[in-house]
């Protein structure tokens, strides 16, 4: 079976006419990634020793063969000093082989293992901007890469990044609508389904570049249908420790509109790229290998032969597969037992497996064959043995024996095999006469090197043999958190160190930050299936003053946001006192605005799961329960709870336009949550410190109004408190000046502080209410999205002043609210508004009040008045109720203007409306009808007619022959008799 060699078009171009019977050798090394279709061979050319990778892919079809085909027409099209070589392939059977340009670095993901919290900004903007070299080439080709991330981000041996794993790439043909790439780095569009395009790169670049400075991509801590959600929709914060021009360089790459984020060629002239960067000397494209480079190791002879040649001129690559006589390698190369070893020859297609050999010179370092991590330091070549060496790696093993400091580890790891080097970790482990504190140092280096130099295989062997629960001690709390808890933390889980007794033991203060990594990786364990044990884990074994000691860490962040979800009683006992006791506002406003919002949030949660769990467990026994048995707050008591029913929610409970006496208090409960004596002040304290409106962080805002809403709603003294409270008047002018025009979030925060105001005016007595308060209803009165909740705080004020015996004049109302502004408040509301029924109760009421006498006038004199009502009609024809209350709008308003002969002509064109919009044949359809036939309806509309000038005068001339009968409805106005046309 001969096999099929693909070359690149400059290749095809040199190459004779093919020799049949010659063919090349590769050797197959260790394993150093897996691909989008494959694993990822390292490999050496057995002729030149040139170092490549070789993606090995399986395929079982056609089709399947096509797909990979797709990313190999791709890839040998491409020549960019960003972009990963492609230097051929050869078929054999089911099996591909893709030869790639090997990176001997690995990936930044790789890079990434080797820090903390992510690469320094500094270092990242340099790999960001050859990353942008790279995809501004692509994307001149017409191809959008789709997965754009540190794993598929390689350095080469100069620190150069080449942009890799094509198999989701895909050449631009208006919008690409498949779904690929990897979910955390996707964009919008992609998530929604509606399309990829270059642009979609600039997003994924951007969670780059988050993955990049903290270790993590954007979102890391949702799963599943939660990042969908949170990439469509939630903001991005980035963090704090970035630069404003990095910032400002993730704004762009984060905009949901793909269309408002720049080009890849734009991006790269952002500030930020060349923030503290040397154009002089560095060419973005020519010169990329001065970018970062690390510096020059000198070596042996015999290791120059396994230096990459990265000189495309130089690799002949045709002859390499033109060559069939060749002597196998000589070279000592680094083996690794098992499986991962192959070598595949050209002339009869098969592939062979070899054993390992014994090599006491060689690293013989155990590799996983699914291991997904770049192994490129594993296999540097053993040191040349010279005379000035002494000491072996037997010397040292014997050091490590015994507890000593091991100078030279690259000497121990050269000449020693793992398992000897572990056998001798376990024996110091295990001693009681070497302390635990030097112990602990000496592993520290030997895992240091091993990370570093090893890619962490002495570590994974460890674990497979049942290392970790010897460090299960407070002594060694350090080693766990720098070198386990970052990729090895189900290991330390599944071994039990989260057991109570376990536990325990790194509980002195200097363990503090593995603690909080053991609890936030134990929670994301736990919470797609199991997360009420994570909870009651925490119940029972959590020391609370752990998580108030450590608000600013993220991870304890996390942590309380989820226990305020999932375990909300438990958080409103234990947690929430201790928050409010160690949380400082005056610090956190100016300094730490991110930790604030936590604790918001986390309250805000506590109080909507708390009360919706209380309601949930009680709602069995009081359904058995009669009304009766509902019964008011205990005497005294300054908390309340509102059921869970829509009518008694904060915006459905507000007070009746007929007054305080329709308000429902008898359905107010006791609240069994409890709050610590200190809430109110530490709110208060909030609302006094202007940082909190300097800082314009909308999220701020949302989290602390929601916080607000939910306590004044239990907190009846709050409410006394905020009506008068200037901090708290203050605040909300703040947020009227702040505008909203183009921002819907502050809309809904405002929408929220006036639900507050009108919760205030219900309880406030007419000493509580200052004119401040006054004022801002007047200016809530003046935007039209607010009108019905001013308007009821001005009703509730004027019933407060006349409940509380100090009933003012009818001038000294009209000084404090204006008769016109409340009449333009009528033609100003949106006729669509959802409060629109509320909207016309309100006007019936103020149209009944004597100090607005004059409003009924002023009403029915406006142009506008019968072209409003009729708008009103023809929108709620389907509304019954609402075309009631329309009609006793109607007929109160003039009813009260009577004295004034101007309304005649305009009640005459209102009585034409109704006429023509009314049928007394039920069913039958009339053109232009907008009415509902109903009894009560023909007499509300009869009564209308009664009013008119016409029959007025007939009405005068009646009772001057004593032949008038008064019927008086509800409202004390007189009902006329049923005339024939509304029969």
């Amino acid at each position: 079976m001969y096999e099929r060699i693909n070359l690149t078009p400059a290749q095809q171009q040199e190459k004779k006419p093919p020799n049949k019977n010659k063919s090349v050798q590769y050797q197959l090394k260790q394993v150093i990634g897996k691909g989008s279709y494959g694993v990822v061979y390292k490999a050496v050319n057995k002729k030149t020793l040139q170092i490549v990778a070789i993606k090995e892919v399986n395929y079982d079809n056609d089709d399947e063969l096509i797909e990979i085909m797709t990313e190999i027409d791709l890839l040998k099209n491409l020549n960019h000093v960003n972009i990963v070589k492609y230097h051929g392939f050869i078929q054999k059977s089911s099996n591909l082989y893709i030869i790639l340009e090997f990176c001997s670095k690995g990936s930044l993901k790789n890079l990434l293992t080797g820090y903390k919290d992510g690469i320094p900004e500094l270092d990242a903007k340099v790999y960001i901007r050859q990353t942008l070299n790279g995809l501004v080439y692509l994307h001149e080709q017409g191809v959008i890469h789709r997965d754009i991330k540190a794993a598929n981000l390689l350095l080469d041996s100069n620190d150069v990044v080449k942009l890799a794993d094509f198999g989701v790439s895909t050449k631009v043909s208006n919008t690409a609508m498949t779904l690929a790439g990897s979910l955390h780095w996707m964009s919008p569009e992609i998530i929604g389904n509606r399309g990829a395009s270059t642009l979609s790169d600039i997003w994924s670049l951007g969670a780059t570049v988050v993955e990049l400075v903290t270790g993590n991509p954007p979102f890391y801590k949702l799963v599943d249908v939660n990042i969908y959600y949170a990439i469509e929709n939630d903001p991005f914060i980035p963090p704090e420790f970035l630069s404003n021009e990095a910032k400002d360089f993730l704004k762009k790459c984060f905009q949901k509109n793909m269309y408002k984020r720049p080009t890849a060629k734009k991006l790269l002239k952002h500030p930020w790229l060349f923030e503290n960067f040397d154009l002089e000397n560095v060419s973005p494209i020519e010169n990329t290998s001065k970018i970062r480079s690390t510096p020059k190791v000198s070596k042996s002879n015999k290791l120059d032969r396994f230096k990459e040649n990265t000189d495309e001129s130089a690799e002949q690559w045709d002859a390499d597969f033109k060559e069939n006589d060749i002597p196998t390698s000589s070279s000592k190369f680094l083996q690794t037992p098992g499986p991962a070893k192959k070598a595949f020859n050209g002339d009869d297609g098969k592939i062979n497996n070899f054993s390992p050999h014994k090599n006491n010179n060689s690293n013989n370092i155990l590799t996983p064959i699914n291991s997904n991590v770049s192994m490129a330091n594993n296999f540097s070549e053993p040191n040349p043995t010279t005379p000035a060496i002494a000491k072996d790696g037997d010397y040292y093993l014997h050091k490590l024996q015994k507890g000593k400091t091991v100078t030279n580890l690259k000497i121990l790891f050269s000449d020693c095999t793992v398992g000897d080097i572990i056998h001798s970790i376990f024996t110091i482990l295990k001693s009681n006469t070497i302390s635990k504190r030097k112990c602990c140092k000496l592993l520290e280096s030997i895992f240091d090197y091993d990370l570093k130099q090893n890619s962490s295989n002495l570590k994974m062997l460890f674990i497979a043999l049942g290392g970790l629960p010897l460090l299960f001690d407070g002594q060694y709390g350090s080693l766990l958190l720098t070198y386990f808890m970052k990729d090895s933390y189900k290991n330390l889980i599944e071994c039990g160190i989260m057991n109570t007794n376990n536990f325990k033991k790194f509980s002195s203060k200097d363990n503090q930050e593995l603690l909080l990594e053991l609890i936030y990786k134990y929670m994301d364990v736990s919470s797609s299936k199991a997360i009420n044990f994570w909870c009651i884990w925490c119940e029972k074994t959590l020391d609370v003053q752990l998580l108030t000691n450590n608000l600013t860490s993220n991870k304890t962040q996390m942590i309380i946001l989820k226990l305020s979800v999932h375990a909300s009683i438990w958080f409103s006992t234990n947690i929430f006192p201790q928050i409010i006791k160690s949380v400082d506002v005056r610090t956190l406003l100016p300094n730490d605005h991110q930790t604030l919002y936590i604790v918001l949030k986390s309250l805000t949660c506590m109080f909507r799961y708390s009360l919706y769990e209380l309601q949930s467990s009680s709602s069995a026994s009081s359904s058995s329960l009669s009304s009766s048995a509902l019964v008011g707050s205990p005497p005294g008591s300054p908390f309340r709870s509102p059921t869970i029913s829509p009518s008694s929610s904060p915006r459905n409970s507000l007070m009746s336009p007929l007054g305080k006496s329709m308000q429902s208090r008898s359905y107010i409960h006791y609240s069994p949550l409890k709050i610590p004596e200190n809430f109110n002040n530490w709110l208060l304290e909030i609302v006094n410190n202007e940082e909190i409106l300097q800082s314009k962080n909308v999220h701020l805002w949302k989290y602390f109004t929601r916080l607000l809403q939910q306590t004044t709603h239990l907190n009846i003294p709050l409410l006394h408190t905020l009506g008068y409270h200037r901090g708290f008047l203050s605040f909300i002018n703040g947020l009227l000046d702040y505008g909203y025009e183009n921002d819907n979030e502050v809309k809904v925060i405002l929408e929220r502080m006036l639900e507050i105001c009108v919760e205030v005016s219900i309880e406030l007595d007419t000493d509580d209410i200052s004119p401040g308060f006054n004022r801002l209803a007047l200016r809530f009165l003046k935007d039209k999205n607010y009108i019905c909740g001013a308007l009821e705080i001005i009703l509730n004020s004027i019933n407060s002043k006349n409940d509380g015996g100090g009933e003012l004049e009818d001038a000294q109302y009209a000084d404090i609210f204006p008769v016109k502004l409340i009449r333009d408040s009528f033609f100003a509301l949106d006729a669509n508004d959802l409060n629109f029924s509320k909207f016309i109760k309100f006007f019936i009421k103020f149209c009944s009040l004597s100090p607005f006498h004059k409003l009924n006038v002023e009403l029915i004199l406006h142009d506008g008045f019968n072209p409003r009502m009729m708008e009103f009609f023809q929108i709620y024809f389907n509304s019954l109720l609402i075309q009631i209350d329309l009609l006793k709008f109607i007929k109160l308003i003039v009813t009260n203007s009577l004295p004034c002969k101007q309304i005649d002509d305009n009640l005459n064109e209102m009585i034409a409306f109704l006429k023509h919009n009314w049928d007394a044949k039920r069913g039958e359809y009339k053109e232009g009808k907008v009415g509902n036939d109903s009894i009560l309806i023909h007499q509300l509309c009869s009564d209308i007619e009664m009013l008119s000038a016409k029959h007025r005068n007939k009405k005068n001339k009646n009772r001057r022959n004593g032949r008038e009968s008064r019927n008086v409805d509800q409202d004390g106005f007189v009902i006329p008799k049923i005339i024939p046309e509304w029969k």
